[in-house]
């Protein structure tokens, strides 16, 4: 039986985007090239031969002779195509800064969940030189993972490590507790990304200033914070009207305060225009995910908020796209 789909192309009448090529259309395709280098003959074929075998299967030059492993040239290709190749390198090449940071940037070819950190496998000189380690974590700020300790809490390394637009929510979790906990660091996290407080550690929770100035980038990372600081109004209000999503885990206490409910719902029209939703449905998530049932029943009894279905779940119209 002919395959549906060949190599070269999709069959006569096909419409739209060929994407599926078919085994034997890929096997006979493969038939028309010449076989893949043996590691050992990677310095002996012609050069582009063996810069193509190793783009195709980077792994050859892990198995290959040491005069290969000490190849800049081969080197580049294949940890630019697997960046796990670069810790089998020579030592001359683990010392080669271009080298290092074409394996901090190459394609993450590794079925472990924790990503190559090239850094861990560089030269004791290059871990421990300032300006090559300012470039690389400009340019894959993940590799503070590998820094040495002592480093991991260098004012210029953290202030590299959270600067905004490069820092990922996820960044601070690889600092040590002592940066976790810091107000100074955490705030500098938060600018860069605000779902950092979900690493942030002990009393930088209960800092005014840093909760405030987490809540006003993003509403939703209210939970993070101390028990206290849920149950500050200001802070409850700044994280409602940040509008991005209506948080469920302010205080018990101030969810049953008709007060504070209905001063949210006053300032519905200023919140609607963050969001671009309706007023309507503004006040709606407001009382769904923010009033105690007590307080939504006994303001909707009075008509002073919209009705609206029990059966529309709180959770879905809050912490909706949590990056994590």
């Amino acid at each position: 039986m002919e395959p549906a789909f060949t190599i070269d192309g999709p069959p006569p009448g096909h419409v739209g985007r060929w994407t599926h090529p078919s085994v034997a259309g890929i096997l006979a395709q493969a038939a028309k090239e010449p076989p893949l280098p043996e590691p050992s003959e990677l310095l002996s074929v012609p050069r582009e031969r063996a810069l193509a075998a190793l783009r195709i299967l980077p792994g050859l030059l892990s198995n290959g002779s040491d005069e290969a492993r000490d190849n800049k040239e081969l080197a580049m290709a294949a940890v630019t195509a697997n960046a796990l190749v670069f810790r089998d390198l020579s030592e001359r090449l683990r010392d080669d800064e271009e080298v290092v940071m074409a394996a901090a940037t190459g394609w993450q070819w590794d079925e472990s969940p924790r990503p190559v950190l090239a850094l861990a496998y560089a030269s004791r000189r290059l871990r421990r030189d300032m300006t090559f380690l300012n470039r690389l974590l400009r340019a894959r700020p993940e590799e503070y993972a590998a820094l040495d300790d002592d480093l991991k809490t260098d004012p210029a390394i953290l202030a590299r490590v959270f600067e905004p637009p490069v820092s990922a929510y996820w960044m601070l979790s690889l600092a040590p507790d002592s940066v976790r906990a810091d107000p100074k660091w955490v705030a500098l996290a938060i600018d860069a990304n605000p779902w950092a407080l979900h690493d942030a550690k002990g009393v930088v929770l209960d800092d005014y200033e840093v909760g405030m100035r987490a809540v006003k980038k993003e509403g939703r990372v209210l939970q993070y914070l101390s028990p206290r600081l849920r149950d500050d109004d200001a802070i409850v209000r700044a994280a409602i009207e940040e509008g991005r999503g209506l948080p469920l885990h302010a205080s018990e206490r101030l969810r049953d305060d008709e007060s504070f409910i209905v001063s949210a719902l006053v300032r519905a029209s200023g919140l609607a225009h963050n969001t671009g939703w309706s007023i309507d449905e503004v006040e709606r998530r407001i009382m769904q995910t923010v009033a105690s049932p007590r307080v939504k029943a006994k303001l909707e009894a009075e008509g002073r908020a919209p009705i609206f279905p029990d059966a529309v779940s709180a959770a879905a119209v809050s912490d909706e796209d949590i990056p994590f």
